[in-house]
């Protein structure tokens, strides 16, 4: 699978052999793919996802990285967002993209979803700001104490510590860093997925 090109709905785009289309027209709803740390995410998410995978998009603006998940061949995927403007628009690209029952999309707040909800992600992605970050790692840990893993952005280099420091005291820890523009995605693992101690 190739690299996605992401266009508005008013320009065409001559694709390559094996690249993945996706419309988005810039909206309301933050998020049209091309920030540094989205593009970094795009990129992990093309060597990570596999079939059995259920992903979860937390603060999923867009959708765009829960529309990327099932074309890269997630299973299905969920969407989560505090704004319904946000998840209106979202709706709209699943649609225009034609997306199918694979893909939920709803209202929530990114802080205090429980694990508990019917939903299971094998794999949590949280794009999301410093502070956002801070304030849903309780949530978003829960997640990855469930066994899940945990791709997030949304962090300039020099923020790094502070998240770092919070996912590590509910039990998560980095396991890789990639950075583009100032801008850092870390993955990260529960306890129990750090082999050999290989988590920092």
């Amino acid at each position: 699978i190739g690299l996605v090109v992401i266009r508005p709905s008013w320009k065409e785009a001559a694709l390559n052999p094996g690249e993945i289309e996706l419309i988005i027209d810039p909206n309301q709803a933050f998020g049209t793919g091309h920030h540094a740390t989205t593009q970094l995410l795009i990129e992990w998410l093309q060597q990570v996802v596999i079939p059995t995978d259920r992903v979860l998009d937390v603060g999923t603006g867009s959708g765009v990285l829960a529309l990327v998940a099932l074309r890269f061949g997630a299973a299905t995927a969920k969407g989560v967002d505090f704004d319904p403007v946000a998840i209106d628009c979202a709706h709209d690209y699943a649609q225009v993209n034609g997306f199918d029952g694979r893909l939920t999309l709803a209202v929530g707040n990114v802080q205090t979803e429980q694990p508990q909800d019917r939903f299971e992600p094998t794999l949590v992605l949280a794009n999301l700001d410093r502070q956002t970050l801070l304030d849903s790692a309780e949530m978003v840990c829960g997640y990855v104490s469930a066994g899940a893993r945990l791709l997030l952005s949304g962090l300039l280099v020099e923020q790094r510590g502070e998240v770092e420091a919070a996912y590590a005291s509910r039990g998560v820890y980095v396991k890789e860093t990639r950075e583009r523009d100032g801008w850092i995605a870390l993955e990260a693992v529960g306890m129990e997925s750090c082999d050999g101690g290989l988590c920092s």
